[in-house]
Formats: C-alpha cells, sequence, structure tokens
C-alpha cells in the first residue's frame, strides 16, 4: 500500500512501537507513546477539509499522503499499488467536489498528472476516463501542455467517447481554453 515501517514495505496489520519510523507516501512520521490525561472532545471533525483546533492536521494531508503513496509505488515498480493508491485519491478528490467543497487548483493539476503516468504505466485507458471526468467537475480545462499529452494518450489509448464529449464541452465554456482546439485538431 506505499507505506513503510523503518524503511521495510508493510503487508497487513503490524503493530507500532515507540520509536518505529513510519513513511506514507511522502510523509515521514515516527511513533510516540505518551500517556496523556483523557481528554474530552470540544467538537468533530465535520470533513477532511477541517480538523478541531487541538488536532494535528492540517489541510490537503489526505491528498497528500495519497499522492506521495501512488508516487512511491511508481517509482517502485509496484503498478498494483500505485493503482489502487491511485483509485483512492481520484475517490477522495471527487468526493471534495461532489460535497461542495472547493479543491485547490494543484490538486486537480496533481491529480490529473498522476493520471497520465498511471495510464503511461498501465495502459489503461480508464486513468484517461479518471482526469477527464475529475476536469469536467472541477470545471478546469487543462493548459496546453497536459492537452498535447492528451491527445497523445487518446490516440493510444481510446477512452470513452462520452467523457471525451463532456470535456470538450465543458473546455469549451472557458473562452480562453485552447485544450479543445488542440484535441480536435
Amino acid at each position: 500500500n506505499g507505506v513503510l515501517v523503518n524503511g521495510l514495505p508493510i503487508r497487513g496489520r503490524q503493530a507500532l512501537h515507540h520509536g518505529d519510523h513510519v513513511t506514507a507516501g511522502r510523509t515521514p512520521l515516527t511513533i510516540v507513546r505518551q500517556v496523556h490525561e483523557p481528554r474530552k472532545r470540544q467538537s468533530s471533525v465535520q470533513s477532511v477539509r477541517e480538523s478541531a483546533e487541538d488536532e494535528p492536521t492540517r489541510s490537503g494531508s489526505l491528498y497528500t499522503l495519497l499522492e506521495g503513496s501512488t508516487r512511491t509505488a511508481l517509482a517502485a515498480g509496484d503498478l498494483t499499488t500505485a493503482e489502487g493508491s491511485g483509485r483512492s485519491l481520484f475517490v477522495a478528490v471527487r468526493g471534495f467536489i461532489a460535497r461542495g467543497h472547493g479543491v485547490e487548483p494543484q490538486w486537480v493539476d496533481g491529480a490529473v498528472d498522476l493520471a497520465f503516468d498511471l495510464a503511461d504505466a498501465s495502459l489503461e485507458p480508464v486513468w484517461i476516463e479518471r482526469l477527464l471526468d475529475l476536469a469536467v467537475a472541477a470545471d478546469r480545462p487543462l493548459d496546453e501542455a497536459r492537452a498535447r499529452r492528451l491527445a497523445q494518450l487518446l490516440v493510444r489509448l481510446a477512452p470513452s467517447r462520452d467523457l471525451v464529449g463532456e470535456y470538450l464541452e465543458m473546455a469549451r465554456s472557458h473562452p480562453e481554453d485552447t485544450s479543445a482546439t488542440l484535441l480536435e485538431g
């Protein structure tokens, strides 16, 4: 799953101990076991993008962990793990959008770049379909470089024509966009 404990990949459940070093994607963690007095929570977290004042989380950490674990698995040549983490990333980002939460533009761009890399590695059109769906849901046309990369992959992988059509319709609704022209030409 792209998680390392003391530098070794984990398989299944594993007990963690004080001082263990965990790497989830690009995020290093050290396990520290300390005894604390029980405390009462004042509020609960309403979404991934919010955290209670006393929680050591930050906005975007789920995206960062999933993107990092996907990239780590890809770099290690573990396509199965990379695809699993990649699917989770797309579900999370798409879920933020579906619930009406704004997503950072760099999350969309990063997920699109990751989908390109997964499509190149797996030769599966589903990654092109996921990036098109995300771009449409986020109402964010691809920049020129990404549109050119998409055009090359469309020839090789032939994803759903319906999703390509939806993307082109969305892109044409942005007067400043050039990706629709590049993809149609």
